[in-house]
Order: structure tokens, then C-alpha cells, then sequence
């Protein structure tokens, strides 16, 4: 089972949102299938997908402790791509949930401070051997990356070629338990968030006997959603 992690130290990034379509994304071009895990207390994530018509990609609470136990569970139950939602958080939570990840996806707002305050991100997945793709979400249209921030970026991860942006498209779909992919399939968000799973599915190929997981001792109970059982 594959694992990305969706993680930034700055709330207001746009973690959920890049998680779900993410999700969605992947179980739509044939990666699946896929299950959300949402480690975030705040509990965006399965508000959006318990507003879902199908429960498709599946999902499943954990939490940084239990996070290793929860992958193996799931990964014995079939699934192949797994994608992390978590929450703003110190470097001593959020080190050992970036250290279960192949690929590590950081998305930021795409202005200098934002991108700024990414480094504390990066250098942890730097320090876990990690790799790390920084995403630009909710662009506004002409937004250009500035040239020391973008060479900045480059010494801790790659700069996704997809930029996101500001779409209403997003917004309504979230607040109905879509992506933008389901809401209007031919928008321009839907077409971004696409090209950004493309991407990122070419990194997971490319560095896919890199991947490293740590087996558990012994599996916990997972607090899943309905679709997802332990046995």
C-alpha cells in the first residue's frame, strides 16, 4: 500500500481540500482502492465524506499514535493507496506521521511568508528521508512563485508543476461532500487537480522500491467510517 501524507504547520493551507480531491482523484484514475485517513481532532474531513452519496473512497479515523497499526490493518485489508489528512502541528507530533509516508505533499497558498513558513515542514521530512512535493492551493489567477523562494524549495522537495486555484467550483463541491471533478468535471479546478494526481502518481511510480513501512507488533481497533471494518 502506497501512503502520501498531507501535512503543513500552517493551518488554513488547504489540507482537507487537497486531501479529498486527492482521494478522489486516484480512486477515478484506477490507484484504488483508496482510503482517507483523517488524523486531524477538528474532524473536517469526515463531515465532507459522511455528505457523500456513495462513501467512495473509503475512510477511516486514527490518530499519530496509532497511525503505524492503522496502515498495516489497512493495508491487509486490501487497499493500495492510503492519503493522511492531519492538522497543524508541532514537529514532535507530526514527525512520526511523516515518517509512515512515500511521498510527503505540502500545500501552501503560494504568497512568500506562506511559502516562508514551509521550512519547518520540509526540513522534518528531510530529516525522516522523505521526499516532499509542495503544492500551490487556492491560487489566485497571475500568481507567480518568487525566484528565491522557488530555489528555497528546491533544496527540500519539488515545486508540483499543477498549481490549484481559487475556485468556486471547490468550495461549493466540498460543501456538499463532492470534489470538483464530481460537481462540474470540466471546470478549471477539475482539470487542475487531475494534473496534480498525475504528478503525483509519476513521483509514486518512479520511487516505488523506496517505500518503507514498519510493521506493528500488534494491530488496535480502528474508529472507522461504515465502510471500513476490522476483522
Amino acid at each position: 500500500m502506497r501512503v502520501i501524507v498531507v501535512a503543513s504547520h500552517k493551518g488554513g493551507s488547504g489540507k482537507t481540500t487537497l486531501s479529498a480531491h486527492l482521494a478522489v482523484a486516484a480512486e477515478r484514475a484506477g490507484a484504488g482502492p483508496v482510503v482517507l485517513l483523517d488524523i486531524d481532532p477538528r474532524g473536517a474531513l469526515i463531515d465532507w465524506w459522511e455528505s457523500r452519496p456513495d462513501h467512495v473512497p473509503a475512510f477511516a479515523r486514527s490518530s499519530a499514535e496509532r497511525l503505524t497499526n492503522d496502515l498495516e490493518l489497512l493495508r491487509r485489508k486490501g487497499y493500495r493507496l492510503a492519503i493522511v489528512d492531519t492538522p497543524p502541528a508541532a514537529s514532535e507530533t507530526i514527525s512520526p506521521v511523516i515518517g509512515q509516508a512515500e511521498l510527503v505533499i505540502v500545500p501552501t497558498r503560494g504568497s512568500l511568508p506562506e511559502l516562508r513558513a514551509l521550512t519547518a515542514t520540509l526540513h522534518i521530512c528531510a530529516d525522516a528521508g522523505r521526499q516532499a512535493a509542495v503544492a500551490i492551493m487556492a491560487a489566485q489567477p497571475g500568481t507567480v512563485i518568487d525566484h528565491d523562494a522557488a530555489i528555497a524549495l528546491s533544496r527540500h522537495g519539488a515545486l508540483a508543476p499543477a498549481t490549484v486555484h481559487f475556485s468556486e467550483d471547490i468550495e461549493a463541491a466540498m460543501a456538499g461532500g463532492l470534489t470538483a471533478m464530481e460537481l462540474n468535471p470540466s471546470c478549471l479546478a477539475a482539470t487542475e487537480v487531475r494534473a496534480l494526481w498525475r504528478y503525483l502518481a509519476g513521483r509514486l511510480e518512479s520511487n516505488f522500491r523506496r517505500t518503507v513501512f514498519t510493521r506493528p507488533a500488534m494491530a488496535v481497533a480502528l474508529s472507522f467510517g461504515r465502510r471500513v471494518a476490522v476483522h
